[in-house]
């Protein structure tokens, strides 16, 4: 992200705080001490002091293992409400995930977090937006994917991209040793042992 970003925010329990400052980040990294309740409640914190016009949200236990998708965003302009990066789903990641539904054009059109029935084969992993579309996103919602359809009842256009990354989300664990195992070149099925 640090290419295409002014400044990268790490919020992070109190306890993790010393941890990531001694890493050694460098100038444009700020690590906040956030004790929040949720993912929606930390990332709206996170910017409420700051003046901002587009701010990129990734999650931590993301990877992605080809190009950079946070690249991609540079195509869209700041004022764009919402832009999702969307990779596309694995069969092992079905119903795991936020599936959208990408039109041709790039719209986002439906949007459905992690139901079995809902498979458009892409999903998304990252996103771009602006203090309108902050301002809908719930406190109490347990992750910002909750902002998609929130735009999406109000009519709020939200735009997306394919980008072809491999995408792991390693908060799982067999999706992290997935990500291992391709990391490593481990032979199909090590990664189950």
């Amino acid at each position: 992200m640090a290419p295409h970003v002014e400044t990268i925010l790490i919020p992070t329990r109190s306890e993790w705080v010393g941890l990531l400052q001694g890493f050694g980040l460098g100038a444009t990294v700020q690590v906040l001490e956030k004790n929040t309740a949720t993912l929606a409640q930390t990332v709206s914190e996170s910017l409420a002091d700051l003046q901002w016009e587009a701010a990129m949200v990734g999650l931590p236990d993301t990877v992605f293992l080809s190009g950079n998708p946070y690249a991609g965003f540079g195509s869209f302009h700041t004022s764009d409400p919402l832009v999702l990066a969307c990779f596309p789903t694995r069969e092992e990641q079905r119903g795991r995930l936020g599936a959208v539904n990408l039109s041709a054009d790039g719209v986002v059109v439906e949007h459905a977090d992690k139901s079995a029935d809902a498979d458009w084969g892409q999903h998304w992993g990252a996103m771009q937006f602006t203090p309108e579309v902050l301002s809908h996103l719930p406190l109490e919602a347990p992750t910002v994917g909750v902002v998609i359809d929130e735009c999406l009842q109000r009519g709020i256009p939200i735009a997306g991209f394919l980008h072809d990354s491999d995408y792991y989300d390693c908060g799982t664990v067999s999706e992290y040793a997935q990500c291992l195992a391709e990391l490593f070149d481990l032979p199909d099925g090590a990664h189950r042992e």
